[in-house]
């Protein structure tokens, strides 16, 4: 189960990003083995969005950044719990 905290940051449009994210890395059900992969494409989107804010002086799309970070939270604060995150983003 999420905590409040991470259930508030879990929108709609999180649950539609997570299903993107994962279509694109063609994972249809999370496991020990590409639960790893997933956490470091997170990484690299997040610091890519941060680096185009900071340095290029690009827009972004903050709501992206937040929602890239709340699906790390997420995948950090559960990922003893495989079952659970794959009914989470999913199912």
């Amino acid at each position: 189960m999420l905590s409040k905290s991470l259930e508030s940051k879990f929108t709609p449009r999180a649950k539609e990003e997570a299903k993107k994210l994962f279509a694109e890395m063609n994972i249809t059900e999370l496991n020990d083995d590409n639960l790893y992969a997933v956490e470091v494409e997170l990484d690299t989107r997040i610091s890519g969005l941060v680096t185009m804010d900071e340095c290029e002086h690009k827009p972004i799309d903050h709501e992206l950044l937040k929602i890239y970070d709340t699906l790390s939270d997420i995948i950090l604060e559960h990922e003893e719990e495989i079952d659970f995150l794959n009914k989470l983003f999913l199912q």
